[in-house]
């Protein structure tokens, strides 16, 4: 039984993981790249969707919301009255505070409308961000089965386009997998990879507007698969061939046009690094002074050790004096 139990507990947090992934991708093409803060308020936004149709199900059967809801504290003995009073007013404040949380974590030039019918609105978005979410849920476990019939991995690098630079990226990571021996096409992702995206976008159009319009793609070749998305590059292939992909797109110049940090206070480093000169270039007192200059905000950053090694591996490609 603890056997059993541990693999469930496993199974779970597996499936969290990814659930969290391929969802955070709908999200960061709606806002972009969010604070911890926004995180956090875009999370209980999507718990209180979900949590919906539970609430609106306790306006006609109170008994039956309550025994799903566990953790709500009402007493067995709590007229069936007053529960249904307390489910319509959770079910009627949960799309309120929805679409307030989500004109909040909107960037301002992304707004459609002022936060009063944005907020009004959440009574749209939380059907849709429910849809989504069940999607996700059915959609991530098949595909995951698939790779493991394949004996592929699955794995995640964190890359975020620059806005307007989707294609650009595109190109780079064509020209990584050329450079490791691999032929690939580019295409659109598929439909049911997609459907999450599509539906998120639908119920907000009217009060959001996507920080990145850009249809999905993926690169195809053989053995190998590359999913850009907004926030995350996915690689499913062999270890072998993934790998080589990845040296390639270490030697690429794909920090022109996609961030590969993930911080705020790392992206700006990036940006800083990239207006130095080419390793070949021969630096004047100007560029001398920059570089040191780039060298010392990079070790006093306040950032992640994996984010610093990556921007150290960027500026390493400058020249040297």
């Amino acid at each position: 039984m603890p056997f059993v139990t541990a693999l469930l507990s496993f199974a779970a947090r597996q499936l969290g993981t990814l659930v969290r992934v391929i969802f955070g991708w709908s999200v960061t093409t709606l806002f972009g790249k969010l604070s911890k803060r926004e995180q956090t308020a875009i999370s209980v936004a999507l718990f209180l969707s979900v949590s919906w149709p539970v609430l609106v199900v306790g306006c006609f059967f109170p008994a039956v919301a309550t025994w799903v809801i566990a953790f709500v504290p009402l007493h067995a003995e709590t007229p069936r009255e007053v529960m249904r009073v307390i489910w319509i007013i959770l079910s009627i404040l949960a799309p309120l505070v929805v679409g307030l949380l989500t004109w909040w974590v909107t960037p301002a030039d992304k707004r459609r409308a002022p936060a009063w019918l944005t907020t009004l609105g959440g009574f749209v978005m939380v059907i849709g961000y429910a849809i989504a979410f069940v999607v996700t849920v059915i959609t991530v476990p098949i595909v995951k089965l698939l790779s493991v019939a394949r004996r592929w991995a699955d794995t995640h690098v964190y890359m975020q386009s620059k806005e307007g630079h989707y294609e650009a990226t595109l190109d780079m990571l064509v020209e990584a997998c050329h450079r490791a021996g691999v032929d690939v096409t580019r295409e659109d992702v598929p439909r049911q990879l997609e459907i999450a995206t599509s539906v998120t976008r639908t119920f907000t159009r009217l009060f959001v507007k996507p920080r990145n319009d850009a249809r999905l793609q993926r690169l195809r070749g053989k053995g190998l698969q590359l999913y850009l998305y907004p926030a995350d590059l996915m690689l499913r292939g062999a270890h072998e061939t993934v790998g080589h992909v990845r040296a390639a797109m270490a030697h690429s110049d794909i920090s022109k046009h996609a961030y590969l940090v993930e911080s705020k206070e790392a992206q700006q480093l990036q940006d800083t690094l990239e207006t130095l000169p080419p390793l070949r270039a021969i630096p004047d007192q100007n560029a001398k002074r920059r570089i040191a200059d780039a060298t010392q905000k990079l070790d006093s950053a306040k950032i992640p050790f994996d984010e610093w090694r990556i921007l150290d591996a960027e500026l390493s490609r400058r020249p040297a004096f």
